[in-house]
């Protein structure tokens, strides 16, 4: 259902005395159905296909998640025995590398008004990164 909303701005023009007032309406159309979100699915087929070929052997970030509310972010190298493996920082100014969690544990987890981890659609790779030298991951 949509519903056209008149909101009325009063603007003192700059003046620092606050004088010469002008009132702009402005016109809103809004969605007024609710919004239901869904959970990301952390983890695609071809995704999966690419994880298990690395295994828990793989050196070379295949994907990143985080946090969207804090500073945790991991890069997933591999999976195996239904383990993630890769690197890990949890905001704390250090990068370790090991087996982390199975992702239906990462997906249970649960942030501020329900927010869940994330897979960053648009991260690479970058070439000739020590990950291990890192002190954070949260800008990479």
């Amino acid at each position: 259902m949509k519903q056209t909303r008149i909101l009325s701005i009063v603007s003192a023009n700059g003046h620092p005395e606050g004088k010469n007032y002008e009132k702009r309406f402005l016109f809103l159309t809004i969605n007024a159905d609710p919004i239901t979100l869904s959970p990301m699915k952390l983890m695609t087929k071809q995704l999966t296909e690419k994880l298990k070929k690395a295994g828990s052997d793989g050196m070379v970030p295949i994907c990143k998640l985080f946090t969207p509310w804090g500073a945790a972010t991991w890069l997933i190298t591999g999976i195996e025995g239904g383990i993630l493996y890769g690197f890990a920082d949890l905001g704390m100014g250090c990068v370790e590398w090991g087996g982390i969690a199975s992702v239906e544990e990462l997906e249970a987890i649960k942030g501020p008004l329900g927010m869940t981890i994330e897979r960053d659609l648009y991260w690479q790779p970058k070439e000739g990164v020590n990950y291990f030298e890192l002190e954070t991951l949260a800008a990479i």
